[in-house]
């Protein structure tokens, strides 16, 4: 008996965190033996590199395939009843969907939502359900899968031509948006720290379609700004951070983890966060957000997840129009709570633990490995 054969469609040619995510679930899904063909779908005309592996899977023919998956924005999900079923992983970044305009895309899809928020928010949209509001089928929690394998690193630190020698490093990673909050990181490291304390902040940051000298000015002028409203030490004085704000390849962005200790990210929401996950399979125990989906990966032993309050949304003004508004909700984190726990991971920075012991979150990425996701969808699949 031949095997069913699954089309993927995702974004998986970007060079942004769905492609990444889209990349990983057609890998899992090929690891564990499903006949899986995949097809691409473009935002822009960045090209991202992908794994060989995908491309080899992009040259196979859709002929036979009787279940389709879509990772997609959801604004571009297309439901096809010639297909058994039709499953759509949606990546969404706040939690109040009842008015969001995106949820009617996904009328009679199996949603797997990849991380636990993002299901209860699905799961209260179906309990406010009445026979004149839309089928929404919630299936199933499908993470994100990963390659445990790539955080036993033998990289060398990147070198960002600044001597950084006995200081501990924090570090972040994330697009120049209000919903990763860059101005409550900055609020929380010029209060957690004195300027003359051996500690740094590593800020890698970007903005699709800006110019890196553009960005770093904008960065620069938040930095100054919030420097002179907390008005703790004259202007000149403060421990200022450094930006990265060029391109970083895949293996640069792996180095900046390997220089790294401390990962620290306040963000409103995620969906699925990639450089917390990366940095606590790195043993950077990350520093973030409690009521995101890094709640599905963080532990006790891997990180710190700090305490945060639903907000309604706002400060979006640059993305899709009806959406990132304030009918939806987000988790406004506590700087206060952030700062206490930077202190605190750089007053324990001399305690011993070896990079990729258990503690440090390698053993928790197996939790997430291809295979095991892979075999969830599998079964989930029925294939």
């Amino acid at each position: 008996m031949d095997k069913m054969k699954v089309l993927f469609i995702g974004h998986y040619r970007e060079q942004s965190g769905w492609g990444r995510a889209a990349c990983e679930y057609i890998l899992a899904l090929d690891e564990v033996g499903v006949d899986v063909v995949c097809r691409a779908v473009k935002l822009n005309d960045i090209q991202a590199e992908i794994p060989e592996r995908i491309k080899e899977l992009e040259n196979k023919s859709t002929d036979g395939a009787e279940i389709c998956i879509q990772c997609l924005l959801p604004h571009q999900l297309h439901y096809n009843g010639n297909f058994k079923r039709n499953i759509c992983i949606p990546f969404i970044d706040t939690i109040e969907l009842d008015r969001h305009p995106w949820i009617s895309q996904m009328e009679n899809f199996e949603i797997w939502s990849p991380c636990v928020s993002l299901d209860a928010a699905i799961e209260d949209i179906k309990e406010y359900e009445d026979e004149s509001c839309r089928e929404i089928n919630r299936a199933a929690i499908v993470p994100v899968p990963c390659d445990p394998s790539k955080y036993l690193s033998t990289q060398t630190p990147l070198d960002i031509g600044v001597d950084l020698s006995g200081k501990f490093i924090f570090y972040s990673i994330f697009d120049l948006t209000p919903r990763k909050n860059m101005l409550g990181l900055l609020k929380a490291f010029h209060t957690a720290f004195e300027p003359w304390e051996d500690v740094a902040l590593i800020i890698k940051t970007g903005k699709f379609g800006k110019p890196a000298d553009e960005v770093r000015s904008v960065c620069i002028d938040m930095n100054k700004k919030i420097c002179q409203s907390l008005k703790l030490y004259p202007e000149g004085e403060y421990n200022n951070p450094i930006f990265i704000t060029e391109q970083l390849t895949d293996e640069q962005i792996e180095q900046l983890h390997v220089l790294g200790d401390c990962f620290v990210l306040p963000t409103f929401g995620e969906a699925w966060c990639f450089p917390a996950f990366d940095a606590m399979g790195y043993g950077n125990k990350p520093i973030v957000t409690k009521n995101t989906s890094c709640d599905d990966y963080i532990t006790d032993t891997t990180g710190t997840l700090c305490k945060s309050v639903p907000q309604p949304v706002s400060g979006m003004t640059d993305t899709f129009s009806e959406i990132f508004n304030g009918h939806e909700i987000w988790h406004e984190p506590s700087i206060i709570d952030f700062a206490r726990s930077m202190r605190g991971m750089y007053e324990d920075r001399y305690v011993p633990i070896p990079k990729n012991n258990p503690q440090n979150g390698y053993e928790r990425t197996m939790d997430f490995s291809r295979t095991v996701v892979g075999n969830k969808m599998k079964e989930l699949l029925n294939v």
